[in-house]
């Protein structure tokens, strides 16, 4: 009996499977960022853009956050346009 192991589904299922470990492990990584920021971002000094050094860390991973949301809701669009019937 022959199976079809490259089914078009399957390979859909897996695309999406690497898109999820991504995205998953890419938020777990923002979160411990935003949870633990005063052990890498505990000065005052150095100024960037005005802002003390924390405050501009705090800041940056909130917009890092932000672009992977938009490129999370992106990939997840074109993923459910193509597996439309």
């Amino acid at each position: 009996m022959y199976i079809k192991t490259h089914h078009p589904s399957l390979i859909k299922n897996k695309q999406m499977k690497t898109y999820q470990k991504f995205f998953l492990s890419f938020f777990i990584l923002i979160f411990l960022l935003q949870l633990f920021y005063w052990v890498f971002a505990n000065k005052a000094e150095p100024i960037v853009m005005g802002m003390p050094f924390a405050l501009f860390f705090i800041v940056f991973t909130i917009v890092l956050e932000f672009m992977g949301l938009i490129a999370l809701y992106h990939i997840d669009k074109k993923q459910k346009t193509n597996t439309k019937p």
